[in-house]
Formats: structure tokens, sequence, C-alpha cells
């Protein structure tokens, strides 16, 4: 039972890890990314 609770645990972690950083890093890079002004006639 307790290594079933450990294991879920240490998945749970990743998962949660895992999320956290790339909407961490999707922020960065949106926030960073400098677009020429004709992408804004094809968007």
């Amino acid at each position: 039972m307790a290594a079933s609770t450990e294991e879920v645990s240490y998945e749970f972690g990743n998962l949660l890890g895992v999320a956290l950083l790339g909407a961490l890093l999707t922020l960065v890079y949106t926030h960073t990314l400098i677009l020429p002004p004709s992408v804004e006639e094809y968007a």
C-alpha cells in the first residue's frame, strides 16, 4: 500500500512540474516574441 501511494504521488509531482514549467515557458515565449509588422495582415 505504501509503495503504491509513493508511486502515485511521484507521478503526480512529475505531472504538476511539467504542466507548470510548460505554462511558464509559454508565458515567457509569448511575451518575448517580436513579430514583424507584415504578419498582422495574415492573422
